[in-house]
């Protein structure tokens, strides 16, 4: 059943009356096990049509029902989801675990919550309470992405030094590398997996620090980004990347080629080199340069993944400013 242009006239409106609901289409983000059954139930008893979960869609939808199972593994919550949120009703099973369904339902913030098969006839009822909220974009806490105007220039000890910067100031903090520099017991996750509902409860703490942890998403940098609430600051090693929030580099070559093109809102030099400090602040044209220098103590801490705990404090202190211009 399609549903008629006066239908989703109304629907768009706001009108919520019985005689609108029928034709309700909605997106199913359900496990295999619950969606053929879910489906048939949704479509023959209460009228509504499932369609694609695409806002460009012949119909798109104007309500997502969800349940956990399907919610996890698709990462719901994600950036796309947060700039045009849609109404989602989350359906939570008997057989699913306490844990994960609290993640989700944290990170997913639910319009309704509804245990299915249960409580199943409520669902009408929920539905139109949700399409008559206000809908608004969400935010999650922050990210700062940190690049390397070349390879091999420190960035990765870097994201580890700020990210123990936010948590000693209050902030819990991810840490995002990738490669296999820096904490080495840091929790493996794919590229595309920072979405997880549960990031922060599989992420390693970083040794040293409360409130700081580290997840590794092997040989490329991050694709996504977290969207756990649990975390306020998220600092991702995106790799060689001019564009990044803040850019690290030597003061050399690249440097001279990089510098002028980057927006990112502060640059850390690594060492000394050919190029000096006062031609390094010119090119940055105005941007905060933090300057660190190469350390035996540094590059030992990072090899037995003591980063940041083991990193000098006047190391540390310098990149202080960073986290707020970046």
């Amino acid at each position: 059943m399609r549903p008629t242009p006066r239908d989703r006239a109304s629907v768009a409106s706001g009108d919520m009356s019985a005689d609108v609901l029928p034709a309700l289409p909605v997106a199913l983000t359900l496990a295999p096990h619950r969606l053929a059954g879910a489906r048939r139930w949704l479509e023959g008893a209460l009228g509504w049509q499932a369609v694609e979960d695409a806002a460009d869609a012949p119909v798109p939808p104007v309500l997502r029902i969800a349940d956990v199972a399907g919610a996890a593994a698709r990462g719901l919550g994600g950036p796309e989801d947060q700039a045009a949120p849609l109404p989602t009703l989350l359906l939570v099973g008997d057989d699913d675990p306490p844990v994960l369904a609290a993640d989700v339902g944290r990170v997913l913030r639910p319009a309704a919550v509804c245990r299915w098969p249960a409580e199943r006839d409520a669902v009408p009822r929920l539905a139109a309470a949700a399409l008559r909220a206000p809908r608004r974009a969400r935010t999650e806490g922050r990210v700062l992405r940190v690049g390397g105007l070349a390879g091999g220039v420190g960035t990765t000890t870097v994201v580890l030094a700020l990210a123990g910067l936010s948590a000693w100031r209050g902030t819990t903090a991810l840490a995002v590398v990738h490669g296999a520099a820096g904490v080495r017991a840091a929790t493996p996750v794919p590229p595309d997996a920072l979405p997880a509902p549960d990031l922060w409860t599989r992420a390693a703490p970083l040794p040293g620090v409360a409130g700081a942890r580290a997840v590794r998403t092997g040989r490329g940098p991050a694709t996504s980004v977290p969207v756990d609430p649990r975390i306020g600051l998220a600092v991702l090693d995106v790799g060689v990347d001019g564009g990044a929030d803040v850019v690290v580099c030597r003061p050399d070559g690249a440097a001279l080629a990089g510098l002028p093109a980057t927006a990112a809102g502060a640059v850390v030099v690594v060492g000394e080199g050919v190029v000096p400090a006062v031609r390094l602040r010119a090119l940055a044209g105005g941007r905060r340069v933090v300057a660190v220098p190469v350390s035996v103590r540094v590059a030992r801490a990072t090899l037995r993944g003591q980063v940041p705990a083991g990193l000098p404090g006047r190391w540390l202190a310098a990149l202080g400013p960073v986290l707020g211009d970046a």
